[in-house]
């Protein structure tokens, strides 16, 4: 089976199974991003680089992201060596005696170099832009 189906397998699990009765629906994908600018490169080459502040997606309470499902990456970029970095943490056990582990915080870097070259010195930026779902799991 896939990584994809088996992704989404766990997440219909998890909502069925894992959900307390008479709770509001699963709020579904959430999104972050981060970005960065630099400025244009001078006229004798030098360049410049920036790396983004982090952006933090905390999943709401009672959730988790299936760290399976993310999507996305640079969506914007100009200049040499667009990147995207991500970050897991807060780890939590789905359900009680399970072994299955997912994050609760979603960590996004963005970085970018000028442009530089001949005709080309104008300032570099990049976008990062990424989809994630959520899951809820038990409390212990």
């Amino acid at each position: 089976m896939g990584s994809v189906r088996s992704s989404a397998l766990l997440s219909l699990v998890a909502g069925l199974l894992l959900a307390p009765a008479g709770s509001a629906q699963s709020p579904g994908r959430q999104s972050v991003n981060a970005m960065c600018r630099t400025p244009a490169a001078t006229g004798d080459g030098v360049g410049y680089r920036c790396v983004s502040e982090p952006t933090r997606l905390q999943a709401p309470d009672g959730y988790a992201f299936a760290r399976e499902s993310l999507q996305g990456g640079v969506s914007d970029s100009a200049g040499p060596e667009p990147r995207c970095e991500v970050q897991w943490s807060d780890e939590v056990v789905l359900a009680p005696g399970g072994s299955v582990q997912q994050p609760r915080l979603l960590t996004v870097r963005a970085s970018a170099s000028s442009q530089r070259g001949y005709g080309r010195r104008g300032p570099g930026w990049t976008e990062c832009t990424y989809t994630v779902d959520v899951v809820p799991y038990a409390l212990q």
